[in-house]
C-alpha cells in the first residue's frame, strides 16, 4: 500500500512567476493534505510514491514532525531538517513545474480556481529512473525521525 489510497498526485507547468506568500496561505488553510514540491527535486514518480508511503507510515506511528506534507517533502529531498527540506524541494517564485499531493478534491478544485498559472500536465518525469541511492537516502531519513 503506497501511503493512504486517498492520496492524489498531479504534475502542473507553472504558466508565470507565483506569490508563495498566497499559496503558502492557501495551504495553511486547507485542513487535509496538499503538499506541493518543486519539479527540480523530482527524479521518477516511484521516488514520489515511496515518500508518500513513508510519509504516511511515519505520521500513523508518531514522528517528532506532525504534518504529513512536510514529512512527505523531508523524504522527496532526503533531508532530516525541516527548513533544508522546505528550502530544496519547497515551491519557489521561479518554479516552472511542480507536483501536488492532496487528499480533498475541493481544496484540488478551489487551488485551481485560485491560482489559474498552475496547468495540469502529464507526469514529467519518468515513473522510474531505478536509483537505489534515492531509496537508500530516505531510509536515513526514516531512521532519524
Amino acid at each position: 500500500m503506497l501511503g493512504r489510497m486517498s492520496h492524489k498526485v498531479v504534475y502542473f507547468k507553472i504558466k508565470y512567476k507565483i506569490d508563495i506568500n498566497k499559496i503558502v496561505g492557501f495551504i495553511r488553510s486547507t485542513k487535509n493534505l496538499f503538499q506541493l514540491i518543486d519539479g527540480r527535486c523530482l527524479l521518477s514518480q516511484t521516488q514520489i510514491l515511496s515518500a508518500i508511503s513513508r510519509a504516511g507510515r511515519r505520521y500513523i506511528k508518531g514522528s517528532r514532525v506532525n504534518n504529513e506534507g512536510i514529512l512527505i517533502l523531508m523524504f522527496v529531498s532526503a533531508s532530516t531538517q525541516i527548513d533544508s527540506a522546505i528550502s530544496s524541494c519547497g515551491l519557489k517564485p521561479d518554479s516552472s513545474t511542480a507536483a501536488l499531493i492532496y487528499d480533498d478534491e475541493s481544496d484540488y478544485s478551489n487551488f485551481i480556481a485560485k491560482f489559474p498559472e498552475f496547468v495540469m500536465v502529464d507526469p514529467f518525469v519518468p515513473y522510474d529512473v531505478k536509483d537505489d541511492s534515492i531509496f537508500e537516502k530516505m531510509s536515513y531519513v526514516d531512521a532519524t525521525l
